[in-house]
């Protein structure tokens, strides 16, 4: 396949003053987003928190375990929230800032060329998307199963037993799913959702019922708590590895369109792939179990067999709308107007 040559019309070539004041401009445009977007995520940053712990709070309660993660500093839940406004605002505002940087360059495009971007820009958000999706609602949920259930299986033998001396009597407290709705000073009672035995006491001046906890685990000689900022860092690294993982069409049909590799080769080199794609899913996956490990290869492998069908769907001669051979079509133009 021939591939598409990037020519430039060397008539419509912008001075060096108007290329940095275009480029002042979609600077200004992209970045004036951003603290708005990040004072209003940031409003809601502790539910964006729970949204990050959710998946280790229940592998740790399905485990038997307290399902509270730990903070060891007074800041460290703060910063986590920070980072995590932080991060939601980079993702909710990358449309605009790509938009930004496409009117920037789009002008020095010739229309063949401008089609090619709309093809990966779209098929790039929607991988990215999907990648985070996977990672949380597949792999997280499977990995933490392991890891959590392997902590928990160190030093869990039984303890021991014996007769109860006579005169000894055991007291009695009621196990429910779900806290009462009315409780009353003094009752005790223990949460088997949440693994917690609670007390209600009576409030200060007139507050009200207030209850009180203290979490259980199951007999073990490892109880794990993550600590926040720890299990924060290793979600998003997890989840930047996805997306880049995820971006397995785009390389293909970069690859395919530029002429560097033919998709007949592509083809042929299918097993190489596979192994590539095994190695990556085992560097990716903290959770040396192999099924984890297919988990996360057979996506991959089949991502790239995606590329190799949008590549054949979508050659370059059918988005660039013309036959090989034929010259560029319209040519670049001026600064674009609007934000």
């Amino acid at each position: 396949m021939k591939p598409i040559i990037d020519r430039r019309n060397q008539d419509a070539v912008m001075g060096l003053g108007e290329h940095l004041e275009e480029l002042r401009r979609r600077v200004a445009w992209s970045l004036a987003v951003l603290v708005p977007v990040f004072l209003g995520l940031f409003a809601y940053s502790q539910r964006l928190l729970e949204l990050l712990l959710k998946p280790m709070r229940e592998a740790l309660l399905a485990n038997g375990l307290p399902g509270q993660i730990l903070a060891t500093g007074a800041v460290e839940t703060f910063l986590a929230a920070t980072v995590v406004a932080g991060v939601g605002t980079l993702v909710v505002c990358s449309p605009w800032m790509v938009y930004q940087a496409w009117r920037f360059v789009a002008p020095g495009l010739y229309g063949h060329e401008r089609r090619f971007a709309y093809i990966l820009a779209p098929l790039s958000a929607v991988l990215s998307a999907c990648a985070v999706a996977f990672m949380y609602f597949v792999m997280l949920p499977v990995l933490l199963a392991f890891l959590v259930a392997y902590s928990a299986g160190v030093g869990s033998d039984a303890s021991a037993t014996a007769a109860v001396p006579e005169g000894v009597v055991l007291p009695m407290v009621p196990a429910l799913v779900a806290d009462p709705a009315e409780p009353k000073p003094g009752q005790i009672w223990f949460n088997s959702t949440l693994h917690e035995l609670r007390l209600a006491t009576g409030g200060e001046e007139g507050k009200g019922v207030v209850v009180w906890m203290t979490a259980m685990a199951k007999p073990t000689g490892v109880v794990l708590q993550p600590r926040v900022n720890e299990w924060v860092s290793l979600f998003l690294t997890m989840a930047l590895g996805f997306v880049g993982a995820f971006q397995m069409p785009v390389v293909v049909l970069l690859l395919g369109w530029v002429g560097v590799v033919e998709p007949r080769s592509m083809r042929r080199y299918r097993r190489y792939v596979l192994v590539a794609c095994a190695v990556v899913g085992a560097v990716l996956t903290p959770s040396p179990d192999p099924f984890s490990m297919m988990l996360m290869t057979l996506p991959m492998y089949g991502l790239y067999e995606l590329g190799l069908l949008l590549l054949w769907l979508l050659p370059a001669s059918r988005v660039a709308g013309r036959k090989d051979g034929e010259e560029d079509g319209e040519p670049p133009g001026g600064p674009a107007d609007g934000p």
